[in-house]
C-alpha cells in the first residue's frame, strides 16, 4: 500500500495542512538520519556493511523510481523529488564516504597504528557527519513542505540543484582548506 501511494500518485501536491507538513517533515528527517547514521557507523566493519547498506538504498530507490516511471508518473516523481532529492542523496553519499573513511583507516592505517588511524579518521568523519546532520534537517523541511506542495518541476529543479551546488561547494572548499592546513604543517 505504501508503494502504491507513491507509484500511482496523480500529483506531487499531497494537500497537507501545516501541521501535517510538520509531521511529515519530522518523519522524513528521522528516517533520513537513521539511514545516514547506519551507513556512517557501519564503517567500523572495515566499510563492508557501509557498502552493503549503500547498495541496498540504491536498489530500493532505483526500484521505486523504476516502478513510478513504468506506471507513467515520471513527471509527478520529478515534481516531488527535484526540490530535495539532490540534497538527500548527497547527504547519504557524504555519510557513506565518512563511514568508508573510518573503514579504510582499519584496513590501511599507513604509518599509524590502527587505533591511532581510526581515531584520526573518525574525528574527520564526525565533522562530515555534522554537515550531514545539518543538511538533513533542511532536507526534511524541504521534503515535508516544498516537495509535497506540487510546485512546478522547473522551480523544484532550480531549487534542488542550487542547494546541492551550495552543499558540494561547501564540502570542496572545506576539503581545500583542510588540505592546505595539512600541507602547511
Amino acid at each position: 500500500a505504501g508503494v502504491e501511494s507513491v507509484v500511482n500518485r496523480d500529483s506531487a501536491d499531497f494537500e497537507l495542512n501545516s501541521g501535517e507538513k510538520a509531521q511529515v517533515s519530522s518523519e522524513i528527517l528521522s528516517n533520513n538520519i537513521q539511514i545516514a547514521i547506519k551507513v556512517f557507523v557501519a564503517g567500523v566493519t572495515a566499510g563492508i556493511l557501509t557498502v552493503v547498506l549503500l547498495v541496498q538504498q540504491g536498489v530500493l530507490l532505483g526500484a521505486m523510481f523504476g516502478l513510478t516511471i513504468q506506471a507513467g508518473n515520471a513527471a509527478v516523481l520529478w515534481q516531488f523529488v527535484a526540490p530535495h532529492g539532490f540534497l538527500e542523496i548527497s547527504c547519504i553519499i557524504v555519510s557513506g564516504a565518512a563511514g568508508l573513511r573510518m573503514g579504510m583507516a582499519m584496513i590501511d592505517p599507513g604509518y599509524r597504528t590502527r587505533a591511532h588511524a581510526f581515531a584520526q579518521e573518525s574525528k574527520q568523519a564526525l565533522a562530515s557527519a555534522l554537515v550531514v546532520a545539518i543538511s538533513l534537517f533542511f532536507c526534511g523541511i524541504l521534503e515535508g513542505s516544498i516537495s509535497t506542495s506540487g510546485l512546478p518541476t522547473a522551480f523544484g529543479l532550480t531549487l534542488g540543484i542550487s542547494i546541492a551546488v551550495l552543499l558540494w561547494s561547501w564540502i570542496f572548499y572545506a576539503g581545500y582548506l583542510d588540505r592546505r592546513r595539512v600541507l602547511s604543517n
